[in-house]
């Protein structure tokens, strides 16, 4: 993504100030040595550094050609880095990613969404960026399916799941989302509501197109 200029020209800085200070620190121990400042770092060695680095999960982008699936992750967790992820999707996307694979038949690219978060977070601000942000920048071209996923793994946390109501305060919840009690949904159903709140969809914790209480892992 346009993001990652913005890293790499602050980690190839972050590696030259070390750099300095390691040959400086050199120099003043050894009065004879002929060594400068950046002597020994050099633009071709950055070059190289930048075109081998990667970063798993983090606008990372797989590739499965038997299956013409092409899978997009990103791990963003606040309102600016998840708009650096939804920039970078819409440019990864704006073209097709193999001529080769196959397409669906009522739908030549279809869509899907695989998405959770902590009950720590507000799911509100992230979920309204998605739905704005994406049909602002692919317009008819909607999620076909949508998953709130569970996560693999989970911790203690002093932070009490909120009810529907809260997460949508000051705006009042459609009644047809408040099916039974919050007690008795999980945090993914509640992620459901939330977005077929957002939406404006009329359909209630899993359906045809959101499905919640699976793992990323039964997704694929």
């Amino acid at each position: 993504g346009e993001h990652q200029y913005g890293n790499a020209n602050l980690a190839l800085h972050l590696c030259q100030a070390i750099s300095n200070g390691i040959t400086t620190s050199n120099i003043n121990a050894n009065s004879n040595s002929n060594a400068t400042p950046n002597a020994t770092f050099h633009d071709i060695m950055m070059l190289e550094a930048l075109s081998e680095a990667s970063w798993p999960g983090r606008c990372q982008t797989i590739q499965q050609p038997d299956t013409g699936t092409t899978f997009f992750l990103d791990g963003a967790h606040t309102v600016q880095s998840l708009t650096a992820t939804l920039q970078w999707f819409a440019h990864a996307t704006a073209t097709p990613t193999s001529t080769n694979a196959p397409t669906h038949k009522q739908n030549p690219n279809p869509r899907v969404l695989v998405f959770t978060c902590g009950h720590e977070r507000n799911p509100v601000e992230l979920l309204l960026l998605i739905h704005h942000q994406y049909n602002s920048t692919l317009p008819n071209k909607s999620f076909s399916r949508v998953y709130f996923a569970t996560a693999d793994s989970t911790r203690p946390s002093p932070v009490s799941m909120p009810t529907l109501e809260e997460l949508l305060y000051p705006k009042p919840v459609r009644p047809e989302l408040l099916i039974g009690t919050s007690s008795d949904r999980t945090w993914p159903e509640m992620l459901g509501s939330v977005w077929n709140h957002l939406t404006g969809s009329h359909e209630t914790k899993t359906s045809e197109r959101v499905h919640c209480n699976i793992t990323a892992t039964q997704v694929l």
